[in-house]
């Protein structure tokens, strides 16, 4: 098991396929977005954040469609 404290940690797992599973990438995406507001909570943060996630595992839909998810929901 593996401690995940910020975004780049997690943009880092999901890159080294140390998250598996469809189901699992979707929820460390998302994970990885509430770390990101955390970090910095300003829009521009939060598109790099969502690019870099979207872009560790491109063809993941799971994760794709947890990341613009929690974006829409982070701008609102």
């Amino acid at each position: 098991m593996r401690v995940i404290q910020n975004l780049a940690e997690m943009v880092a797992a999901i890159k080294t396929m140390q998250v598996r599973g469809a189901p699992l990438i979707g929820a460390a995406a998302a994970y990885g977005m509430a770390l990101a507001a955390q970090e910095n909570p300003e829009d521009a943060h939060l598109q790099q954040a969502a690019k870099a996630l979207i872009q560790s595992r491109p063809t993941a839909v799971n994760l794709r469609w947890a990341v613009l998810r929690l974006q829409k929901l982070l701008q609102s």
